[in-house]
C-alpha cells in the first residue's frame, strides 16, 4: 500500500502486470529474436520476466499526482479487471518492430481497452506546460498532426491513447533509431492473464524502474 500523503511528479504509469508464464515466454522470445538476428549489441534493453507488463497509461511529465488518487485508481482498475468479461485474460499474437528501435509483442485489445480508458483519469495530472512543448515539437515536424492526433495530444499529453491505444509487451529496445529493420511481423500465439494492476516509475525503453504500489487480482 502507498502512503496517503505523497505527491508524484515525473515519469510514472499504471500497468497491467502479466502472469509468470507469460512473462517468462516474453523473456525467451526476446532471447530468441537476438539469437535469430545474431545481435550482440550490449546497449539492447530486454524484458525481464519479473517486470513484464502492458502499459495502460504513462507520461513523462506528471505533476502533483496524489498518492490517494493513485491508490483509489488501482483499486478501481483491479475491481474492473476482476468483474469484466475477459477482464483478466490477455491474448498475445503478433511480434513486430515499432519505430525502428523497439520489438513489441502485441495483445488483443479485449478488456484491456476498458482498463486503459479508466486509467486515462491520470491525464488530469499531466503538466500542462509539457503538453504545450510537445505540441510545439509536433508542429515543427512533418507530416503535420491530423486533427484527431492533435486532439489526443492536447487532451492526454500523448497520442497512443484512446482509439490509438495498442496494448503490448515491450520485448526489447535500443536507444538508437532504425536499428531493427525487420518489416515482416512474426507471430507467437499465447493466452495469458493479468496478475495485478500496478503504479510504477518508468525508465527508458518501456522498462519499469520501480513498482511503487500494486493490487493483485
Amino acid at each position: 500500500m502507498v502512503k496517503s500523503n505523497r505527491v508524484y511528479s515525473g515519469w510514472y504509469g499504471i500497468v497491467a502486470m502479466v502472469d509468470n508464464r507469460t512473462a517468462v515466454i516474453a523473456e525467451e522470445l526476446a532471447e530468441d529474436i537476438l539469437e535469430f538476428r545474431g545481435t550482440k549489441d550490449r546497449r539492447l534493453q530486454r524484458v525481464t520476466w519479473d517486470r513484464a507488463h502492458i502499459t495502460l497509461f504513462q507520461h513523462r511529465n506528471f505533476k502533483g499526482l496524489r498518492e490517494k488518487f493513485v491508490q483509489d485508481k488501482l483499486e478501481e482498475l483491479a475491481h474492473a479487471a476482476r468483474t469484466m468479461v475477459s477482464g483478466q485474460r490477455i491474448s498475445m499474437d503478433k511480434i513486430a518492430v515499432h519505430s525502428g528501435n523497439y520489438f513489441f509483442w502485441y495483445a488483443d485489445r479485449g478488456g484491456l481497452s476498458d482498463l486503459h480508458k479508466k486509467s486515462l483519469d491520470l491525464s488530469q495530472f499531466v503538466d500542462p506546460q509539457s503538453i504545450l512543448e510537445l505540441l510545439a515539437l509536433a508542429d515543427a515536424k512533418q507530416p503535420a498532426l491530423t486533427k484527431p492526433q492533435r486532439a489526443l495530444l492536447e487532451t492526454f499529453g500523448q497520442m497512443y491513447v484512446g482509439y490509438r491505444f495498442v496494448p503490448h509487451i515491450t520485448l526489447m529496445h535500443i536507444d538508437q533509431p532504425d536499428v531493427f529493420n525487420t518489416r515482416t511481423p512474426m507471430r507467437y500465439q499465447h493466452q495469458g492473464l493479468i496478475r495485478s494492476i500496478a503504479f510504477v516509475s518508468h525508465s527508458t525503453g518501456g522498462r519499469i524502474k520501480e513498482i511503487l504500489a500494486e493490487v493483485p487480482l
